[in-house]
């Protein structure tokens, strides 16, 4: 348990040390940290205390207008609040890798429903200036600093890894919703623990009866 006055950012070095505490072995093997974007603070406090392990974090969405940079791209009609491109024909681009050199980020316009590229037969190809069979796109970096350079989110490798985090959210809703552990009986933090700690173990015991243990 923390004080509500502190933000989430705050606990993460304390809860990775509780965990070092209790789970050594499971902690040892640690190489990525799943957070949300409050947490951008912590790199080098998870780094230091899991061996070099990563924190990974989406990107957080930017207000500012890029129609200055979507102007530079034939056929591009605007890119999102975190720096996907997107076609005149609605498509949204994928990230295939990085211009390293250059330091600019690889773009190409996703494959259909057939599993040829969208732009196979698009009547705005012409507009869009294909030459080949995939509109490809080269961003510079410095136009989306949002975006982790060395571990770019939108790899597929990295939107796969950070979908791993909807689980432990699918865990919690059992705890909060489906335990009841959302409704207080009371208030001192003695007793709000222990009534986490029932839900939890709950949660294990109902796990293990799922896994067939």
């Amino acid at each position: 348990m923390q004080n509500a006055s502190d933000h989430d950012s705050k606990t993460l070095p304390a809860h990775i040390e509780l965990l070092k505490r209790d789970l050594p072995q499971a902690v040892a093997k640690a190489r990525h940290v799943l957070a949300d974007d409050g947490y951008q603070g912590n790199r080098d406090a998870v780094a230091e205390r899991l061996d070099g392990a990563r924190l990974s974090l989406p990107i957080h969405p930017d207000g500012r207008s890029k129609a200055h940079v979507a102007a530079r791209f034939d056929g591009i009609e605007h890119f999102t609040r975190t720096g996907v491109p997107v076609c005149a024909a609605g498509h949204r681009f994928e990230m295939r890798g990085r211009d390293i050199t250059q330091e600019r980020y690889i773009w190409a316009a996703p494959d259909g429903p057939n599993g040829k590229s969208v732009c196979d037969g698009c009547p705005l190809a012409e507009t869009c200036k294909l030459r080949g069979a995939r509109r490809h796109i080269r961003v510079d970096r410095s136009d989306f600093p949002r975006i982790d350079w060395d571990h770019p989110q939108h790899l597929a490798r990295e939107r796969a890894r950070y979908a791993r985090r909807t689980g432990v959210e699918r865990a919690i809703k059992r705890l909060k919703v489906d335990l009841g552990g959302e409704h207080l009986t009371h208030r001192d933090a003695l007793r709000v623990q222990a009534h986490f700690d029932k839900r939890l173990l709950l949660l294990h015991v109902l796990l293990a009866i799922e896994a067939g243990g």
